[in-house]
């Protein structure tokens, strides 16, 4: 909820305890709630001081994750981020690319949309990206492929809002002919989004807790180095084939960053060098003055909402009163003699 060090330990895992037992395979991106004391130090910390945004290769695919946190982070045309992100782009022309960050630019649910994202997402459009991943609402969105003005094109990007992870489930504010399907269901829209991934698609289902698949599909690769990437729109829309997800798992992203990856934002996997302008800088690793015991874990069903309550032993909470009691008796006396 506040993003600290503390709350990664406890709520992603230490020691390979929950989700920390796929740290070493966790391409992670940054969201809002960790920027809640202004730095972000909890998640550049449990995350090796990973950068505010990199790329890698896996599954024979092209991968980006960014910061979308304009209020921290410049995200327009003219920033580090976006030149960064071109160049990354440019290099890898003919690969199949998945983008991830947090704030869609796209979205009918109560967040709205982050329009702020405008000019990354043309970018993206006019290079080929295939699928774009965002969270920051808590419901479920696939959208209709899009170009670089938001229109219905057969060669635009797929943008999903897959914010069911769990926190919980936000309603939908508006409908929208460019969704083609969503959830906003309690709870039935929580669950995860899966992608299998193939030289020229990827197959895509979002499973719900109760292990049932509410959409489905493929989803073709486009590349901005291709014939197909650099015909007009039409504005007719190739819906993605719905159908069953092939039962054959997903591949993981690469292992977590080594120590030279925390000193400039640099691609991952990287065929071709590419120039990086300088950044801003990640906060510096800072550790938990006190580590975490298991006895500092606790389970989520024993936090709720709510104001701060303090508790202490029946015995002092019994002195204190005794104690009170007793000055007033005093103050009576003082006051009668």
């Amino acid at each position: 909820e506040k993003g600290s060090l503390i709350e990664f330990y406890n709520w992603y895992g230490l020691n390979g305890t929950n989700f920390g037992l796929f740290r070493a395979i966790t391409d992670p991106t940054i969201g809002n709630h960790e920027y809640t004391t202004g730095t972000a130090q909890g998640y550049f910390s449990y995350w090796d001081n990973i950068p505010n945004y990199y790329s890698f290769d896996a599954g024979g695919w092209h991968f980006v994750s960014l910061n979308s946190n304009f209020n921290f982070i410049g995200v327009d045309g003219k920033s580090s981020e976006y030149q960064w992100l071109a160049g990354d782009l440019t290099a890898h022309a003919n690969a199949c690319t998945i983008v991830y960050y947090h704030h869609p630019l796209f979205n009918i649910g109560p967040e709205g949309p982050t329009t702020n994202l405008r000019e990354i997402w043309t970018l993206m459009a006019q290079q080929g990206v295939s699928i774009v991943i965002n969270g920051h609402d808590h419901d479920y969105q696939r959208w209709v492929p899009l170009d670089g003005a938001g229109e219905p094109s057969p060669t635009g990007i797929t943008e999903f809002v897959a914010g069911g992870g769990g926190h919980g489930v936000q309603t939908f504010k508006k409908t929208e002919n460019r969704v083609a399907y969503s959830n906003d269901s309690n709870p039935d829209a929580l669950g995860v989004l899966k992608l299998t991934l193939h030289p020229n698609e990827a197959n895509f289902s979002y499973i719900n807790t109760s292990n049932a698949v509410l959409d489905s599909g493929s989803i073709p690769c486009s590349r901005s180095g291709s014939v197909l990437a650099d015909q007009p729109s039409t504005g007719n829309v190739t819906t993605p084939v719905i159908g069953t997800t092939p039962a054959s798992q997903s591949l993981p992203g690469d292992a977590a960053p080594t120590a030279s990856d925390t000193t400039s934002v640099v691609s991952k996997v990287s065929p071709t060098p590419v120039a990086t302008p300088a950044i801003e800088t990640s906060p510096a690793r800072v550790d938990p003055p006190i580590p975490v015991q298991p006895s500092d874990i606790f389970s989520p069903s024993t936090i709720q909402a709510g104001p701060i309550r303090f508790s202490a032993p029946p015995i002092l909470m019994l002195g204190a009163l005794l104690v009170i009691i007793l000055i007033g008796v005093f103050v009576f006396v003082r006051r009668h003699i």
